[in-house]
């Protein structure tokens, strides 16, 4: 036996724990962890130290499966039969089945989580779920979220009463998800949220020769000075792969927690998607979509981590500002991530939905041709008549941008919307001449169908595979962690979420594919100032122009 000395992830906890009670408020927190940090029996032995210390204290530890629950159930039961002579008459608890009944009133309950009502019934001081994001996995017919809150709705928010929740990441949806993305990345409020990755774990680091962290520390010094080639030879020396000499650079990881890593992933048959789901690097990749992903996750998170460009701007809508178009900056609907740059070619997807509280979203996509990045979005629940008013706004605003909205479902009433402002639009047949006859439904808009959808989201999911365009949105990107294949072979997003921006994103790529390609954009250099006529003379040999084609954008002939 041996005395439980918290670790550096238990201690941070702990202490925050301490700063709460000390200030009078509830304790509340969540925890994203990598696999076999002791989560569990830190929580097991705070609950187990209040009961036997106050009077009165009922705690409860809700498990995900019957035999976690009994396997949990051995900890407390071991502190119990092993409590110091000098306290154990007084502390030592009754034990019944998995529970621990002590003479002051207090008790420790262990239950597996249940229906709606499990935790109906009683008022607890504390309660623990262990392992939330697989609830979502194991349920059925009801909702792991609305199962949690029978647990916890009965804890009093006062001050002396304790929530807390952690697991490995599952889902990106579901319970875990939702509240430990609120808690992490919302205002601050009353839940505090941990992550802790593997990196800086002892056990999960191979022990290496001095020789090995001199080369290690080298490969950094080289690739800090912009010297790529030689650091990625010494991780060729090394065995890593491309993707774990990025990450060695990105998370400044030891070689033997590369080596580590590798390892790990190998008795996981090489299933490195599994391996970041139970030992994250970061929070955004820890969440992995269940079931085979349509996008690629790796690139996903890599997109989610980088910041907005330093010309983000945010606004409820577009209006007419005099013979000018500007953004109201009061609201959040419209995210501005670039402005129009003169000369550039737009396209504007837009997919339509009724607006309602309750359905769907009515994204807008404004996509740049030559930059291959969205450059702004409307993300929010809008009638289809005021989505068509915006999406025009933004294509004009846009250098008259390519509109393509989506005529399915309540896409007629947007369409029909954008034929009264007559702005032109995506036409299905566009070599096919107009005329009287031709009804105006089947001659705008794209027609989502079984076999187009398909060819769309193919289209994407090539743009992401092959990292050439650039996603600012996190709306988006939200959207396709939670986008899958079911079990019919069908690319749809999972229970509870949506595909709103992901669908006017593909219609932006389709039109990108079908059009002639823009032109390419050219950019006045300055003129050079040369030392001697010799060195004119030279540069004007060589052929240099006044003007060329932009080293960034380039042509897309």
């Amino acid at each position: 036996m041996r005395p439980f000395i918290l670790n550096r992830e238990q201690e941070m906890v702990v202490s925050w724990m301490e700063e709460q009670e000390r200030a009078g408020k509830p304790v509340r927190f969540i925890i994203l962890k990598a696999r076999q940090l002791g989560m569990t029996t830190l929580a097991m032995a705070i609950w187990f130290h209040l009961c036997v210390f106050r009077d009165l204290i009922r705690c409860q530890v809700v498990g995900h499966r019957q035999e976690d629950t009994r396997k949990i159930s051995e900890m407390p039961h071991l502190m119990n039969s092993n409590l110091p002579s000098v306290i154990a008459p007084r502390c030592e608890a009754k034990k019944v089945r998995l529970n621990l009944y002590w003479e002051n009133g207090s008790w420790l309950e262990l239950t597996t989580q249940g229906g709606e009502e499990g935790g109906r019934g009683a008022t607890p001081t504390a309660v623990h779920a262990t392992e939330l994001s697989s609830w979502d996995i194991l349920r059925v017919q009801s909702e792991a979220e609305k199962v949690l809150q029978g647990y916890f709705s009965p804890v009093n928010l006062v001050a002396g009463t304790y929530l807390g929740c952690e697991s490995t990441a599952g889902m990106a949806a579901g319970s875990m998800y939702s509240r430990f993305i609120d808690a992490h990345t919302g205002p601050p409020g009353l839940w505090k949220s941990f992550f802790f990755s593997w990196k800086g774990v002892p056990k999960y680091c191979l022990s290496v020769s001095k020789e090995d962290q001199e080369k290690d520390a080298l490969m950094k010094l080289h690739y800090k000075k912009g010297n790529a080639a030689a650091a990625k030879k010494i991780a060729d020396g090394f065995g890593y792969s491309q993707i774990w000499f990025e990450r060695a650079i990105e998370y400044d990881l030891l070689v033997g927690e590369v080596q580590w890593a590798i390892a790990k992933v190998r008795e996981m048959s090489g299933d490195l998607r599994r391996f970041d789901q139970e030992f994250p690097l970061s929070w955004q990749d820890a969440f992995v979509a269940g079931g085979r992903p349509v996008f690629e996750q790796d690139i996903i998170g890599k997109w989610d981590r980088q910041d907005l460009p330093e010309t983000a701007l945010m606004g409820s809508h577009l209006y007419m500002k005099g013979n000018n178009i500007a953004l109201n900056p009061v609201g959040a609907d419209w995210t501005v991530y670039v402005p129009p740059r003169d000369h550039h070619e737009y396209i504007v997807g837009v997919d339509c939905a009724s607006g309602v509280k309750d359905g769907d979203y009515s994204p807008i996509i404004v996509f740049d041709r030559h930059t291959r990045e969205i450059v702004a979005q409307m993300y929010a629940k809008m009638p289809p008549d005021e989505t068509a008013d915006q999406a025009v706004l933004a294509a004009k605003w846009y250098n008259s941008a390519y509109l393509i909205p989506e005529i399915n479902n309540h896409g007629y009433a947007c369409v029909k919307r954008i034929l009264e402002l007559n702005y032109p639009m995506h036409r299905r047949h566009p070599n096919r001449e107009l005329s009287t006859q031709t009804p105006w439904s089947e001659a705008f808009g794209f027609m989502t169908t079984r076999s187009t959808r398909q060819m769309i989201i193919d289209t994407l999911a090539q743009a992401v595979r092959e990292n050439s365009i650039t996603v600012w949105s996190k709306e988006l990107i939200t959207e396709m962690r939670t986008f899958v294949y079911n079990q019919r072979g069908r690319a749809d997003h999972m229970g509870g979420r949506h595909s709103d921006a992901i669908i006017a994103t593909c219609l932006c790529l389709y039109a990108d594919a079908i059009r002639t390609p823009p032109e390419p954009l050219f950019y006045e250099k300055q003129e050079e100032e040369y030392d001697s006529d010799l060195q004119r003379w030279r540069a004007e040999r060589r052929g240099k122009k006044k003007s060329s084609p932009h080293p960034r954008l380039g042509s897309f002939a």
